[in-house]
């Protein structure tokens, strides 16, 4: 089991690979954010037992919790569906609607904790790859 810290720097990375900026993005990156990185930290990270373990720590709160559930649950609900694909993501409600949810959780991370608070929980990998994020 990986100390909380490292629970807490998978948990943030993988909501970090999902949100309305890859709206703007190439297809190649959605695909890679959605397809590869979210679809694995969604599963792992996003499941209640993580989210039980960062809530008990006191690291997220129970509204970062329930919008945590809820997006792992609109996720895999879209697995193997007919919009399961880089052509849906800009176009398709239920999309958005991840896209949205993975932005409020970060919205309310950054409300709970300051940015010297983000990098003191997150392990130095993670530090340095939301240096080069906005």
């Amino acid at each position: 089991m990986p100390h909380i810290s490292e629970m807490f720097g998978f948990y943030y990375d993988t909501i970090s690979k999902c949100g309305k900026f890859l709206l703007n993005s190439s297809d190649e990156e959605i695909g890679y954010c959605i397809f590869e990185e979210f679809d694995i930290g969604a599963v792992s990270f996003l499941h209640v037992n993580a989210l039980n373990e960062l809530r008990d720590e006191g690291i997220i709160d129970d509204t970062i919790y329930e919008l945590s559930k809820s997006l792992r649950a609109q996720f895999m609900n879209l697995q193997g569906s007919d919009i399961w694909g880089v052509e849906y993501v800009r176009t398709s409600p239920e999309w958005l609607s991840i896209m949205v949810t993975s932005d409020e959780i970060r919205k309310a991370i950054h409300n709970r904790w300051s940015e010297s608070d983000i990098r003191y929980l997150l392990p130095y990998c993670a530090v340095k790859d939301m240096e080069g994020k906005s």
